[in-house]
């Protein structure tokens, strides 16, 4: 089914591919499968990895999230070295949400394959694919410098985003229509590993300035038409709903989602959603929040009666320690909350048979979860219809099919659109 035209790639990192030519080490020319498409007329879709335009910018395609860890840079320096790109020259953009991009650690580290961004994989599952990649586009980029100074190709190589043989030089931009057309290379060496290479080096982030001046985009900042806003206070560990309300919530634009563990008010606007729920006093059973003294305490009690579980454990401390006299001591260290920039939010539009969302994450969703998830939506068609309806109700008219809300815990503002 057709859906309406969003721009993805625009609501995540703004601006616009140029023709150009994209590379990757698994998909080669015009392969069937290719999760990328040529985006206008003299555009080479060559596989996953690499955009190449014909005014010498490289894209990199990171399947990987960045959330604040460097990846998009470092991964970006990795392929700019192994291309002789010009660091100057080099961007990144999120890879397509497809199967493809899985991250090769995930089974072994995680039980199943899935692209995810965790526990310190992304050099280690990205490194070698991306470095084949972009060694590949070297030796095509070569090869098209070769046949225009008709020389062998492997006395060419790439420096700042050049191809260069004694004293000629060529920019990329004006090599890849030429390098589009050669076929596959195959078994392509790798760069020796050199000092004085961009990986390794402390550059200045890729998406510092976008993140600095606030054009880096957020899932909170999608608006769709006719879009309708909610805020949500949810239960603590353990806790239900116990009472809240709804006469002093509810108005006739705003309308209140009740579930055990959590209220929701939806509105025209964020701050009529906050304002409602703020009216409507929701209260909850749970613990309460505690200070730090009586975390340590609990902590201490739980060690003394032998009652906690071990989430992990290396080594046989018995053994080690055999016949020795061990020097015990205590070390407390209070929990880092791993904070982003983007507060969790979320944006859906209802369509018919499905869903399409908006949101943060390490795991985006791959296009055959919404196929799994589909029995439970269809099992469950009077929740559906109930969000519907609420929908419905809480906003104006809307295009016929479609629903779009969007759960944010605060309006973003500042941010270009």
């Amino acid at each position: 089914m057709a859906l309406p035209a969003v721009d993805r790639r625009g609501l995540l990192v703004g601006g616009g591919a140029v023709a150009g030519l994209v590379i990757a080490f698994a998909l080669w020319p015009r392969s069937p499968g290719s999760p990328l498409r040529a985006a206008r007329e003299g555009e080479e879709v060559f596989g996953s990895y690499l955009r190449i335009g014909n005014d010498g910018r490289v894209v990199l395609a990171v399947p990987q999230a960045e959330t604040g860890q460097g990846i998009w840079t470092g991964l970006a320096q990795v392929a700019a070295d192994e291309l002789g790109a010009d660091w100057e020259l080099v961007s990144v953009e999120p890879a397509p949400v497809t199967p493809g991009y899985d991250n090769a650690l995930a089974e072994g580290e995680w039980g199943r394959a899935m692209r995810l961004t965790a526990g310190s994989t992304s050099i280690r599952a990205f490194e070698a694919p991306i470095r084949k990649a972009a060694a590949s586009a070297r030796a095509l980029l070569c090869a098209a410098a070769a046949e225009t100074w008709d020389v062998a190709a492997h006395e060419c190589d790439t420096f700042r985003g050049e191809v260069r043989h004694g004293g000629r030089r060529l920019g990329f931009g004006a090599l890849v229509e030429r390098a589009a057309r050669i076929g596959p290379m195959t078994d392509t060496p790798l760069r020796p590993v050199r000092s004085g290479g961009l990986s390794g080096q402390p550059l200045r982030r890729l998406d510092l300035n976008a993140k600095a001046s606030g054009s880096w985009r957020f899932a909170g900042d999608v608006r769709l038409p006719n879009m309708v806003f909610a805020s949500i206070r949810m239960a603590p560990p353990r806790g239900r709903l116990r009472a809240f309300d709804r006469a002093a919530a509810e108005r006739p634009d705003i309308k209140l989602i009740v579930n055990d563990h959590w209220l929701a008010a939806i509105g025209p606007t964020w701050w009529a959603a906050e304002q409602a729920l703020k009216r409507a006093g929701p209260q909850f059973t749970g613990p309460t929040n505690a200070d730090t003294p009586t975390i340590e305490a609990a902590l201490h009690a739980t060690l003394k009666q032998g009652k906690f579980k071990s989430f992990a454990e290396q080594g046989d401390y018995d053994s080690a320690t055999d016949g020795l006299r061990p020097i015990a001591a205590t070390y407390i260290s209070a929990p880092a909350v791993h904070l982003s920039l983007e507060p969790p939010a979320a944006v859906a539009r209802f369509i018919s048979g499905g869903v399409e969302v908006w949101a943060p994450g390490l795991a985006p969703v791959s296009p055959a979860l919404p196929r799994r998830a589909r029995p439970a939506l269809e099992k469950d068609r009077s929740a559906s219809s109930r969000w519907r309806r609420v929908i419905r109700a809480a906003g104006r008219s809307r295009p016929r099919g479609w629903r779009s809300w969007s759960l944010l815990p605060r309006q973003p503002t500042g941010r270009s659109r």
